[in-house]
Parts: C-alpha cells; sequence; structure tokens
C-alpha cells in the first residue's frame, strides 16, 4: 500500500493538472498561441510567426479573440505594421516590445477602445500609453 500512495498522489496530480479553459491552457492556432477566457473569448499570448503585416485574426479556432496579452508579440523582429480588428478591446502590458520595425499600427477610427495618434496607440480615453512605433 505505501507503494501504491505515490502513485495514487501522482495521477490525482495528473488529472487534476488537466488543463482547461479556466486554468490557462495554452491552445495554437497557426502561429498564435492563446488562452480562452472566462467569457469565451481567446487572448493571444504569444506570436510564432515572420511575417511582415501582420492583421490579428477576429476568431481563433472559432473564439473570439477579444484581448493581446502581455509581451504577446515580444521579439518579433520582422513585423512593420499590424492591424488589429475591433473585436480586440483588451490589451496586456507591452504586448509589442522588441517589435524594432514595427512602423504602422492599423486600427478603425471608430474602434471602441483603442486609438492610434502619430504611431502611438492608446487606450481610448487616452490615459493609457499601449505601445509606439
Amino acid at each position: 500500500m505505501k507503494k501504491l500512495l505515490p502513485l495514487l498522489l501522482l495521477m490525482t496530480g495528473l488529472f487534476w493538472g488537466c488543463a482547461t479553459a479556466e486554468d490557462g491552457h495554452v491552445y495554437n492556432c497557426g502561429d498564435y498561441q492563446y488562452v480562452l477566457q472566462e467569457d469565451g473569448t481567446a487572448e493571444i499570448v504569444d506570436y510564432g510567426g515572420s511575417a511582415r503585416e501582420i492583421t490579428i485574426p477576429e476568431k481563433l479556432d472559432g473564439y473570439r479573440v477579444a484581448a493581446i496579452g502581455d509581451d504577446a508579440f515580444h521579439n518579433s523582429y520582422t513585423v512593420t505594421s499590424i492591424s488589429i480588428p475591433d473585436c480586440v478591446v483588451r490589451m496586456g502590458a507591452n504586448p509589442f516590445t522588441k517589435c524594432e520595425k514595427l512602423k504602422d499600427i492599423y486600427i478603425a477610427p471608430d474602434h471602441p477602445t483603442l486609438a492610434v495618434m502619430d504611431g502611438v496607440l492608446f487606450d481610448k480615453r487616452q490615459k493609457l500609453l499601449i505601445t509606439y512605433s
């Protein structure tokens, strides 16, 4: 019985450690990695592609993309422009750090939460600088 206890504990830990949307399991879809939020939307947490011009997809595996997470595009050296759709309403800290070639950020002028002014991405209230090219 003493030998079975560690095995039983390990198996229990594996069972409870199985990834679910609620515990931040990371999913892959093309060049993107994302997690599911409690509201059923996707948050991009990593980009692994090498495209120069990126258009953030409105959906990943059928889930609406509502957020770009902290450092999601960190070290994406090839990116020169990025287009953010209206469905992305939340941005993490420093989503585009070390994107040294990033020159253009595109969003719709009537985007619900974001604004670009002179190449600088702000929240709509312009109280939070998100990134600048």
